[in-house]
């Protein structure tokens, strides 16, 4: 009997709704050490002075911790007399005063833990939540409720550390009714580390302001939600951040433009985000809301060289930021995006206000007006600029427009874009979305300086879990991998982080390494992951899961990465379900994050040739099976209680190698049949049919065992930015298929062939 259930898609939002601390985890085969500390259930939480939600939210889930995982209720907590040290308590000081903890920054922490009792000292109460989670970390990894007596510090070495949900919808998601952030997910994010997360908003709908009053005619709905989401976070010391791409223009046929006819700029067919699938249009197929929204559509930027736009910009962000006063902050997008100021989509426009003006001046001004907007109501809140697609501008690093940044905002970089890796036969152009390759890139490392010059933080843009490498699998389970990137930002002087856009962001091992090199002091990667893998896993199958860990990090190393492969055409977002046309159907691959597209059968979009993209992938998949073989070997050795979890574990892995192997077995299917039907060589055709055929069979054997696995797993074939790329349905078409090949078309093929067609 399988260990899994079936599952119907979207079951996998259940887990994020389900409260963190449900197991128990303690081992009972596990003895106290010499100098260790038990918590038993005499033991309580003692507190210098009243706590706040933070600090209450904490304590409430460390106690859950101790009674569910650990099987150790323990005291209610109490207020003891200041700076005493209760014993059988963990004493818990909160403050502010930086010159009673110097060594301490904000979100840092220090514990003490003596034989009967513990103390912990904070600046703020995120660092004493901070503490309690780490408690829970180590008495997780020892599995038992004993801690290592001695003193341990830690400070953050990321200070902003963002993500967004794996399943909230992204085009103005302060309209949509779906809530992506329920508590047990909030809390899953803050026991990893993660202090923020990230919204797509639309300034027009979510604020309303004297410049256009017409605008904004919902913004209390929307506002109202925000607010919600704010205190709701803030429980878990997560702040939220606005992504924002502004101004965010108008279709040429929009009203707005019957009022305001003078403040039209740049005009440009492109797709506007205000209606979308998902938004009152569930009954449109893609083609009809292409058809009615985008194809057809000219978009008019919203020309920042008029002072009415201006000063929207600056009313509307102060607006909003005094209307949900606990907002984090904003993070910039100002070229390519979306048409919203008149270069934003490229330097060479025809605007008559703007085209006498420096495209450096243009982009530059927006961020200062909203920035001046931002801090009209708010000092604390962060104004990130993110240089993506700067390079419209002019060459790297663009030191016209970082010289003119306002010099309290905070600079934000791809930390991959730009970056040049050498393979054995081939140097690799690395863009964003990549987990293959270390970096830091050329690209980054300039922008870094020229923002070091003018006295900017520097924050880097990453994807912890996924990338458009592979967007359809929830993380790749490579965390040495990822610990190589942290060490490099750490070494590029990154404060702060990004960590992904909207997908790459599955709670999993990934985040999990994440959230170690998140604090000082600097993990030694071996060591944790091997307490993780045992805490996980259990003591006999870790050894072989670190295997399976570094083979897998390894093998990533030969993705033959380039953009169009990766972020255009590629097909191994749907690999498994890809039809293999006998007949060719002429059509080029889809773009492959876009949903509902007719699958294609071109090879161009292999850019390094089918020999290099072969080559390399072949060379990965082969190193990724050493890890596949170590996770079998594991398997056996997982006690019972942890049995499930590491199955739905190995199927990500087994997934990830069956959407590359289907891509091998495409490629090679489409050079052999291209083959077949240029050919006039009579015996070279015999031989490619056969050849045919055994492709077939492998691709079958690969489609069922991926079939197997969706089945019984709803993250597979999810993609957060474009929603299901494949189902059941479309793996069992594909089998169907392929097997009407095998058994019709292609002894069809023979049958004319021995008849002397050609």
């Amino acid at each position: 009997m399988s260990l899994l259930s079936p599952e119907k898609p979207f079951d996998f939002v259940k887990w994020f709704e389900t409260e963190l601390h449900t197991e128990l985890r303690r081992d009972p085969s596990v003895s106290r050490g010499g100098q260790e500390t038990e918590i038993n259930r005499d033991w309580k939480i003692a507190l210098c002075r009243p706590s706040g939600i933070v600090l209450d939210t904490a304590i409430a889930d460390f106690r859950k911790f101790m009674h569910r995982s650990m099987g150790v209720p323990i005291g209610d907590p109490a207020i003891t007399p200041e700076r005493s040290l209760a014993e059988n308590a963990i004493t818990i000081y909160v403050d502010p005063n930086p010159a009673t903890n110097p060594e301490l920054k904000p979100d840092g922490y220090r514990i003490k833990i003596a034989e009967d009792a513990i103390r912990v000292d904070a600046v703020n109460e995120r660092g004493a939540m901070y503490a309690l989670y780490h408690l829970e970390e180590l008495m997780g990894l020892r599995r038992a409720p004993y801690l290592r007596q001695g003193e341990i510090v830690r400070n953050p070495q990321f200070e902003v550390r963002v993500l967004r949900s794996y399943y909230s919808i992204y085009h103005d998601e302060l309209g949509h009714p779906r809530d992506g952030y329920p508590e047990p997910y909030l809390a899953r994010l803050s026991h990893q580390g993660i202090n923020g997360i990230w919204l797509h908003c639309i300034l027009r709908t979510a604020v309303k302001t004297s410049v256009f009053p017409e605008l904004g005619l919902a913004a209390e709905k929307r506002q109202k939600k925000l607010n919600e989401l704010i205190k709701r976070a803030g429980k878990y010391g997560i702040d939220v951040y606005l992504y924002l791409c502004e101004p965010m223009g108008f279709y040429a046929d929009d009203i707005f433009w019957e009022k305001h006819p003078d403040l039209k700029g740049e005009p440009e067919r492109r797709p506007i985000p205000f209606v979308y699938p998902g938004m009152g249009d569930d009954d449109l197929t893609v083609e009809e809301l292409n058809e009615r929204y985008m194809l057809k559509k000219v978009a008019h930027s919203l020309c920042t060289s008029q002072p009415q736009v201006k000063a929207f910009l600056r009313e509307a962000t102060e607006n909003l930021f005094r209307a949900c006063p606990g907002l984090g902050g904003v993070i910039l997008i100002n070229a390519s995006e979306y048409k919203t100021h008149c270069y934003s989509r490229g330097v060479n426009i025809s605007c008559p206000r703007c085209k006498s003006r420096p495209p450096e001046e243009v982009v530059s001004e927006v961020i200062a007006l909203i920035r001046d907007g931002v801090r009209a109501a708010s000092q604390n809140a962060k104004v990130i600029v993110w240089n993506w697609s700067w390079g419209m501008y002019g060459p790297d690093p663009q030191p016209g427009i970082i010289e003119k940044l306002p010099k309290d905002i905070i600079f934000m970089g791809d930390f991959e874009r730009g970056g040049k890796k050498v393979l054995e036969d081939v140097t690799l152009n690395i863009d964003e979305y990549c987990l293959s390759y270390v970096g830091p890139s050329e690209r980054f490392t300039k922008a870094r300086d020229e923002a070091r010059k003018h006295g900017l933080p520097i924050y880097a843009k990453i994807q912890l879990t996924s990338t458009h490498e592979l967007a359809t699998v929830p993380y790749y389970p490579i965390p040495y991998q990822l610990a190589r990137k942290f060490e490099a930002m750490l070494d590029a002087g990154v404060t702060g982080f990004m960590g992904c856009w909207i997908f790459g962001n599955y709670p999993s091992i990934c985040t999990e390494v994440a959230a170690r090199y998140s604090w000082s002091p600097k993990p030694n990667p071996d060591e944790f992951l091997a307490k993780v893998a045992e805490r996980e896993f259990g003591s006999a199958a870790a050894p072989h899961i670190l295997a399976a860990w570094r083979h897998f990090s390894d093998a990533i190393n030969y993705y033959p990465f380039h953009a169009r492969i990766v972020a255009d055409r590629g097909p191994m977002n749907r690999a498994p379900a890809h039809p293999f046309y006998f007949t060719p159907v002429n059509r080029p691959m889809p773009p492959n994050w876009v949903p509902g597209q007719p699958f294609g059968d071109s090879l161009d979009w292999t850019v390094y040739g089918t020999g290099i993209l072969l080559k390399y992938f072949k060379k990965m998949i082969a190193e990724w099976k050493k890890g596949i073989e170590e996770y079998e070997t594991a398997l056996p050795l997982v006690p019972d209680n942890l049995k499930v979890h590491a199955v739905r574990d190995f199927n990500v892995a087994q997934a990830f190698m069956c959407h590359f192997e289907s891509t091998v077995n495409l490629v090679e299917f489409l050079e052999a049949r291209d083959e077949l039907y240029k050919t006039a060589d009579i015996g070279r055709k015999w031989e490619l049919l056969d050849r045919i055929e055994g492709i077939l069979k492998r691709e079958l054997e690969t489609a069922r065992r991926c079939l197997d696995i969706v089945r019984v797993d709803s993250r597979i074939g999810y993609h957060p930015e474009a929603g299901y790329l494949y189902t059941i349905h479309d793996l069992e078409a594909k089998l169907h298929q392929i097997e009407k090949v095998l058994t019709e078309e292609i002894p069809s093929f023979r049958a004319k062939l021995a008849a002397g067609e050609r």
